[in-house]
């Protein structure tokens, strides 16, 4: 008679199910020897005790045939599990597997019971670098025990640092910033070709020409230490890629050089007046042309400079007149010639909004007043340039006859300093202005005192007028300055 086995753990019912390959039966009465019975097709029982059963089926039909087959089921006891706790050790060290409750065990590298890697009292691992588990059954008995898992946890410092060229210090060329990228540790020290350097999580250093071993050596919590070195070789660095260019008046721009990563900008040949670290730099505005020497530093150390010139657009929008001042008592045209240049077009802006494109305008007027005219100069890069030329239109009256012995100017002609006295009160707000129009100084007369002086002494010889300001009729006083 065929006998299967049941294995069972103490205090942990076994259950089975069993598969019933009658042929051509319809009714079954079971018997387990274990004290329960059962009708169904494919039934399961439960086995508590170790031993030797007999297991009996009898399986009928509808014509009344009857068949009857028996099979006997060892149930045996499986050893008590192995007690073996689990354990955390330093990366690179070696882990002892064994029981506390028996002397015999078998060790496996999977769950299933396969790949058997060491059978014995005690298990000595290699270096282990990484969390490792294995599976110990205890083999002491007639049958072994459940493999039941058992991990043996590695402890290591989290590893890692970042070395970047210094971008911001222009007192340094050669500085490195070395920091640590991972996460804290009881301790931290830092080795530069064997020389205790720093124990802080980041820290500067000052390099030469030389190869450097950085060495990182951290010990977390558990008392674990290890070590992340590397080798940095300095080599001269390649030359950056730059073009000249030309630019707008009073723009800004961008230095974007080419063939690396991180340049230096100087503003002088001998590399004396370092003013920017970086990728690029922005300069401006820009009002008179710049040359600036650019070295590249990827491979940490300097390369030669590539000079790199910033010219500023030649554009100057201009205008010419004979005569800023139109007195329409003796005549009432004006001449304004635009005289730009660098432009590639050029334009007027108009009083009262329109445009013209002509070179020359020739003004005719009906009424005193004040006529601003703009050039707007464009050159072939697109930068523009704009000036404005104001014309005065007066009628020359004078002052009222009332008024003209109140007001004396002394001396004059003046060398350097104009007296203005008065009697009644003219006005508050006068302008000393020369013969093309130009506004030399803004006079403000004062009620009381009722006198002003006026300094002339850095103003070039010639003829010039006081005028006032916000009458209907201009008022002037003719000056001779010596």
């Amino acid at each position: 008679m065929p006998v299967d086995t049941l294995l069972v753990e103490a205090g942990i019912a076994g259950n089975i199910v069993f598969d019933n390959t009658t042929y051509l039966s319809d009714r079954w009465q079971w018997d387990f020897g274990n004290g329960y019975t059962s009708t169904i097709k494919n039934p399961k029982t439960t086995y508590l005790e170790p031993g030797l059963y007999r297991i009996r089926l009898i399986a009928a039909n509808s014509y009344g045939c009857i068949d009857t087959t028996t099979q006997q089921l060892q149930v045996g006891l499986r050893s008590d599990r192995p007690m073996v706790a689990d354990q955390q050790i330093c990366k690179g060290t070696i882990a002892t597997i064994s029981a506390t409750n028996t002397g015999h065990i078998k060790v496996f590298k999977h769950k299933n019971g396969n790949d058997l890697l060491f059978e014995g009292s005690q298990l000595t691992t290699g270096n282990l670098a990484a969390d490792t588990v294995f599976y110990v059954a205890n083999a002491a008995g007639m049958y072994e025990s459940v493999a039941i898992p058992v991990t043996i946890a590695v402890s290591h410092p989290q590893m890692g640092f970042e070395v970047a060229l210094d971008t911001l210090n222009l007192n340094e060329k050669y500085l490195l910033h070395i920091r640590d990228t991972e996460t804290s540790v009881a301790h931290l020290s830092w080795y530069i070709n064997g020389s205790l350097i720093s124990e802080a999580s980041g820290f500067e250093y000052k390099y030469g020409q030389e190869t450097m071993s950085i060495s990182q050596i951290k010990t977390d919590s558990d008392g674990c230490t290890d070590t992340l070195s590397r080798m940095i070789s300095p080599q001269i660095s390649a030359i950056p890629w730059v073009e000249d260019m030309e630019v707008c008046p009073n723009e800004y721009q961008t230095l974007n050089p080419e063939n690396g990563k991180v340049f230096y900008f100087y503003k002088d040949e001998a590399m004396q007046q370092l003013v920017h670290k970086g990728r690029s730099m922005d300069i401006g505005p820009l009002s008179a042309p710049a040359k600036y020497y650019i070295t590249g530093m990827d491979k940490l150390i300097e390369s030669p400079a590539a000079g790199m010139a910033i010219g500023i657009d030649p554009v100057k929008a201009r205008i010419s007149t004979p005569a800023a001042i139109i007195n329409l008592d003796h005549e009432n045209e004006a001449i304004l010639r635009n005289t730009s240049t660098a432009a590639a077009s050029s334009f007027w802006l108009l009083p009262g909004g329109s445009f013209d494109t002509t070179s020359i305008r020739n003004e005719v007027y009906d009424l005193p007043g004040e006529y601003d005219y703009t050039v707007v100069a464009i050159s072939k890069h697109g930068c523009a340039d704009t000036v404005t030329q104001q014309i005065q239109v007066i009628r020359i009256t004078g002052l009222h006859e009332d008024s003209k012995e109140n007001i004396v100017l002394f001396p004059n002609p003046v060398s350097s300093t104009l007296h203005v006295a008065y009697d009644d009160y003219p006005g508050k707000h006068w302008e000393l202005i020369d013969a093309s129009g130009r506004v030399w100084q803004k006079v403000t007369l004062p009620r009381e005192p009722n006198r002003l002086t006026i300094d002339m002494s850095g103003m070039k010889p010639g003829l010039y007028f006081l005028k006032s300001l916000g009458a209907a009729h201009a008022v002037m006083f003719k000056v001779v300055k010596m």
